[in-house]
């Protein structure tokens, strides 16, 4: 059978028509049309001068001349016009036909692949040993060597308790979009349907010469037969652990990505260069020259511009998809060896690493790449092996990839089993409800945390919550449940360091507490949490209209003495949005408050309406405000000078909303919290909790933790007080 895209994706004469036609009619055309017109309006002041100095002028010859001038411009214009737009028609039909022709030839292709191949079909791995795996072997290209034809695969069986000397690479991808679907042969009348990104990695990852032998869930997993896939999802860590080296699938070659191959040993061979230097790490990049870095090919040699193809590509990588799925964390981080691959380029984690490492250190005082490469950093470091010190307690490993992706929602729970402490004592089945999936999650994290308080601070009720799942359950994380939990900005201690109790009685949670306020109320929700991916600076906005808002509602920037602490309002605002002041920052902080006030005022009084600013054309105005009144582009300067810690410190409010309570309390709550909802001290729990009355004489919905000003450091802890509690 002839290859099924070999071909399609070439113009007909393409490079002909360009250099004979195509670009020069364009030249042309561009020419014309501004000389036309520039002529045309010559002309017309020329007449217009010259009649006001002469009342016969328009007999004369000279206007006569004029208008002849006026006329050819006119034609100049039109024909230069009528050229232009008939090239670039001609452009855009022949891209459309093309694309069109494609996407025929690809349907006639696959229709008769559909007609002479079967689908394949899966042995039944459940009949073999419960440590059965299926490889596939990945034949070398055609002997023609053209990547786009049709890959072709073996099936093969492996135990990995007794894999000997049988090796295998384990490929770590996006699934992407569902359809259309790419067919991959199997033997001489077999077919696989999959994805278009594996169809893509299976193209490019093929070698010249020799098969290699692979193993990709969507078609080693029999995904129609659910008993199948429950086992197999279970062993993904031991699948991933064993593979020789895990080849790290981003995608096709896109946004100039080939010039990382070049860039990347460039910036390695830098970084060995200014080590040489003798100078610490942090200062060794800053002792290159432009013309060390320009010979390099890092850098224009223009203004130490780093704008290159390269280090924009650099910089594009990190938006690719993969970055974004919580299945991949576990995969690249129980990897022996993890390779990069990126269309028909690859290289070793550690490389990329240490040269990402590196361009963020050289670029660090420059305002627009330093920015980008901070900003990626939240990206990198989710697959940093010791931000997790795993294994570690289940529900603490969800929480830290809450902003990672995933199409089904029990994926949070199963791809954090390999990471998690006796994470194999949850059983992988696709047939239990969400509900089911994220309660065994929770036990599991109580019994294997001896903290109550760190597992909770994942949990509390969402607003697309089914009704039938408990409060204090894991929240469903998507960018907008999510918030920064209060131990990552301080230390709070609440309840003076008393000792949790807690029993539960099946979907209920009894534990001990007493009210400690109640919210009265509340400002409009602050922004998520950011995704992996997105710029830090893109959530200053919002970030800044909810601290205004919630000066508003809460009086925050009055001198009014706020009664737990006895010091004025504006101070305890301030440390409810920032953090509480330390006497090692204190002059530090003040500064900074002092650096914000005048920018909250005005802030304040944009937002002076009572109206819902979480209602999106609402905030919209308001932000249209703001930027009238030019304050967002004011703190950008908070990411590239001082003071940072304004801007690091309002990380705290993400996913969150300030609170006014009937007894005169500030805090930060959940954005979830609404007015009449209540705040407790649990019994061993380090921060407030925000519970919610429900029809049961003693039952609450969990909502979440928070800060309140004044009592987060256990003054206002009375052991005697503590009544029942349960949390439903």
């Amino acid at each position: 059978m002839s290859s099924p895209t070999k071909g399609y994706g070439t113009k007909l004469s393409h490079s002909r028509w360009r250099s004979l036609i195509y670009i020069p009619s364009l030249t042309v055309a561009f020419i014309a049309v501004p000389s036309g017109i520039a002529i045309k309006l010559a002309t017309g002041v020329c007449a217009f001068a010259l009649s006001k100095l002469h009342r016969n002028f328009h007999q004369s010859s000279t206007a006569f001349l004029l208008r002849g001038l006026a006329t050819v411009s006119e034609k100049i214009y039109e024909y230069g016009y009528v050229l232009g737009m008939t090239v670039l028609g001609i452009e855009i039909a022949q891209d459309t036909i093309t694309h069109w022709v494609q996407k025929y030839l690809r349907h006639r292709e696959y229709q008769q692949i559909r007609r002479v191949y079967y689908p394949y079909r899966y042995k039944e791995l459940t009949s073999f040993n419960p440590k059965t795996i299926r490889l596939i072997e990945l034949l070398p290209k055609g002997k023609d060597g053209d990547v786009r034809s049709i890959p072709r695969v073996k099936f093969h069986l492996a135990t990995l308790d007794n894999l000997q000397d049988l090796k295998y690479e384990a490929l770590s991808y996006c699934w992407g979009n569902k359809t259309p679907l790419h067919p991959v042969l199997c033997d001489a009348s077999s077919v696989v349907w999959v994805t278009q990104n594996l169809f893509d990695a299976l193209q490019e990852l093929r070698l010249e010469d020799r098969s290699r032998m692979l193993w990709a869930d969507a078609i080693c997993i029999n995904q129609t037969h659910v008993p199948e896939k429950n086992i197999q999802v279970q062993m993904m860590a031991e699948i991933y652990t064993h593979a020789e080296r895990v080849l790290v699938w981003l995608g096709k070659a896109a946004d100039r990505s080939e010039t990382l191959e070049h860039l990347i040993p460039a910036l390695l061979k830098a970084k060995d260069l200014a080590a040489a230097n003798g100078y610490p790490d942090e200062e060794a990049p800053r002792t290159l020259s432009s013309d060390e870095l320009a010979e390099l090919g890092i850098i224009k040699i223009d203004d130490f511009d780093p704008s290159t193809d390269g280090l924009r590509a650099l910089h594009a990588i990190y938006l690719r998809e993969w970055w974004t799925r919580v299945w991949v964390i576990q995969e690249f981080l129980l990897a022996k060896e993890c390779i990069l691959c990126c269309g028909s380029w690859s290289i070793p984690w550690a490389s990329f690493d240490a040269a990402y490492d590196f361009a963020e250190d050289l670029f660090t005082d420059n305002d627009a790449m330093g920015s980008r490469f901070r900003s990626q950093r939240r990206v990198l470091s989710l697959f940093k092996a010791e931000l997790y010190k795993y294994p570690s307690n289940l529900a603490v490993m969800m929480a830290l990839c809450a902003a990672s992706k995933v199409s089904d929602p029990r994926d949070r729970v199963y791809a954090m089993l390999g990471l998690a402490i006796r994470g194999n004592e949850i059983v992988v089945d696709y047939t239990k409800s969400v509900e089911q999936v994220y309660t065994e999650a929770m036990l599991l994290s109580m019994r294997t945390n001896p903290s109550l308080t760190t597992v909770l601070r994942s949990s509390g009720i969402t607003d697309d919550m089914e009704p039938s799942t408990p409060s204090w359950t894991p929240k469903r994380f998507d960018a907008r449940s999510i918030a920064w939990d209060m131990s990552a900005f301080m230390s709070p201690d609440a309840t003076g360091g008393s000792k949790y109790e807690f029993k539960l009685d099946g979907k209920v949670l009894r534990m001990e507490g007493y009210e400690l306020d109640v919210i009265m109320a509340t400002g409009c929700r602050g922004p998520p949490v950011m995704d992996p991916g997105s710029e830090a600076f893109s959530i200053i906005p919002r970030m800044l209209l909810m601290c205004a808002d919630g000066a508003k509602i809460s009086d925050g920037l009055s001198n009014a003495k706020y009664g737990p602490t006895g010091e004025p309002n504006i101070c305890a605002f301030f440390q409810t949005i920032m953090g509480p002041t330390r006497e090692d920052s204190y002059e530090n902080q003040l500064k900074q408050f002092k650096y914000l006030e005048p920018e909250l005022r005005l802030m304040k009084a944009a937002v002076a309406l009572p109206l819902p600013y979480d209602w999106l054309p609402c905030r919209i105005l308001a932000l249209g405000l703001f930027d009238i009144l030019g304050i967002p582009a004011h703190f950008r300067k908070f990411f590239t000078g001082e003071p940072l810690g304004v801007t690091v410190s309002l990380f705290r409010c993400c996913g969150r909303r300030v609170a006014r309570t009937v007894k005169g309390g500030i805090g930060l709550v959940p954005q979830e919290a609404k007015p009449g909802d209540t705040i407790f001290l649990l019994r061993g729990f380090d921060a407030p909790y925000v519970l919610r009355k429900t029809k049961g004489i003693d039952d609450y919905l969990l909502v979440g933790e928070c800060y309140l000003h004044g009592y987060m450091d256990g003054r206002e802890w009375d052991a005697t007080r503590c009544l029942d509690l349960r949390i439903i």
